[in-house]
Parts: structure tokens; C-alpha cells; sequence
């Protein structure tokens, strides 16, 4: 059970197991800029929107990273990744960072909550443009859906029973070697969207969104789920919830977090 505290002027706090900063609307009195929260579980609320995620791993987090070495935890699912590739993991850039140099990514064993249709990614990355790189998937490659990079364009991908479901997004001026940039992928129903900081909308669909098919293969972070397309980057964190996220939502994911890349 959750409980409000009065903590000073203006300041509110949760304590409770998964604590909810999402919470903050619910009061009417302070802003998010004011709020502190406690977690009985010590996985501190700072870490977001809780409501339907399914996936979390942050380099700063150290229930996630230890800040050296090559396992990362995935916290919601208690699930181990292993880097795969001749590269030091461990990036003390943006606050904390997975740093992926081109040769491997990290690879998670299957997590069935993994399995929605409805989704959103929340993937805070620092990379070059024009480049080939997968951020996120699940699945073997093109069975269920994935993030990445080819030339220009980012690819919000689905499959379905047929075929691949594509938002194809020119990045280009979006993504950049010497800053982080918040992506959101996120699929909702009859619509397919990619947001830049927060709610910023950068592109959407409604038709083509495939439809939810699900298997038992594992999660990859910084390739592909056979091996290939290696990112060459940095990757703060990653968030993937089995619901579209609100706008505010989406917000407050941003602000929750800018200060720490550099926004």
C-alpha cells in the first residue's frame, strides 16, 4: 500500500513497494520538479512511469549495472544479459552508460511479459547518424518487433502474420555522436508513433502495425536477434512498457531524466 507524506513545502514523497511517480498528477498541489519519492524496495522511484513495464536496464542503476564487468540485470524480470562483444561495457558518459563499439550487443533470455501488442519503447541513446545499428529487440529477427538504425532512417518494426509493419523515420537530424536524444517507440491500438523528448511527435501511421505475434526468443540490446547490425554508441537506458504511454507520461520520462544526459 502506498502512503503520501508531507515532506516540506510543496514536496510529496510515496512509500511503498513500486512507489508511482506518475502519481504526481493525482495531487494538485506540487509540480514535478518537486517531488521526492521513497521506495520500500529501494528500487527508487526516480526511475519512472511503473504502470505496465515489462522491461528495464540503466547502466546507472545499480541493481541493473555494477558499473564494471559484462552482466546487466534486467529489474522488472530478475533476468540476466550477457555482452557479447570485444567491447568495454561499462561508459561512466551520460551519467552512466552502455557503450557498444560496434562488435556485439547484450542478449536476454526470453521474457514472456515481453509478449504485447501494445507497447512502448523508451530508449535514451547517444549514436552517430546515418548508421546501421539495432537498439532494441525481441524476438529473432523480424518474428515480433524491434527499434533500430539503416542509413538515414529509424525503423519502428512489427511483424505480423504476413509480413513486416514499418515507421520508417528519417533521423538523421535527430540522432547525434556527441549528444543523447530520447526515442520513443510506441504502438497503441490503430497507431504507430516515434516521439523525440518526450512528447515531441516526429512521425506516426495507422495502418500496417502487425499484430502482436509472439514467440519464445530471447531480447537483444545493441544487435540483432541473429547476430548482426551492431551498434556503435552509447545506450543510457532502456524502458519498454505493454501499453501506449500517455503524453504526460512521456514527459515526465523526459524530465525525469534530462539533467543526467545533458538536456
Amino acid at each position: 500500500m502506498k502512503k503520501r507524506y508531507l515532506m516540506a513545502t510543496n514536496e510529496y514523497g510515496y512509500v511503498g513497494e513500486h512507489a508511482d511517480v506518475s502519481s504526481y498528477k493525482k495531487s494538485g498541489v506540487f509540480n514535478i520538479n518537486d517531488q521526492k519519492v521513497l521506495d520500500d524496495d529501494l528500487k527508487w522511484s526516480s526511475n519512472g512511469v511503473l504502470e505496465g513495464r515489462v522491461f528495464y536496464i540503466d547502466a546507472a542503476n545499480p541493481f541493473s549495472y555494477s558499473g564494471s564487468g559484462n552482466t546487466v540485470t534486467e529489474i522488472d524480470n530478475n533476468v540476466n544479459g550477457t555482452n557479447t562483444g570485444n567491447q568495454t561495457l561499462a561508459s561512466a558518459d551520460g551519467g552512466g552508460s552502455f557503450y557498444f563499439n560496434g562488435t556485439g550487443g547484450l542478449e536476454f533470455a526470453d521474457i514472456t511479459a515481453l509478449n504485447t501488442a501494445n507497447k512502448t519503447i523508451i530508449m535514451w541513446v547517444k549514436a552517430a547518424p546515418n548508421h546501421n545499428g539495432f537498439i532494441f529487440e525481441k524476438g529473432t529477427v523480424n518474428t515480433q518487433y524491434s527499434f533500430f538504425f539503416a542509413g538515414q532512417n529509424s525503423y519502428f518494426r512489427d511483424y505480423d502474420h504476413a509480413s513486416t509493419a514499418d515507421l520508417v523515420t528519417n533521423i538523421s537530424s535527430h540522432l547525434s555522436a556527441s549528444a543523447y536524444t530520447q526515442l520513443i517507440a510506441w504502438h497503441s491500438g490503430t497507431s504507430k508513433r516515434l516521439y523525440k523528448n518526450g512528447s515531441t511527435l516526429l512521425n506516426s501511421r495507422n495502418t500496417g502495425l502487425g499484430n502482436g505475434v509472439t514467440n519464445s526468443n530471447g531480447i537483444r540490446v545493441g544487435e540483432y536477434n541473429g547476430n548482426a547490425y551492431y551498434l556503435t554508441g552509447n545506450v543510457g537506458l532502456i524502458k519498454v512498457f505493454n501499453r501506449g504511454l500517455t503524453s504526460e507520461e512521456m514527459d515526465l520520462e523526459y524530465e525525469l531524466y534530462k539533467t543526467r544526459f545533458g538536456l
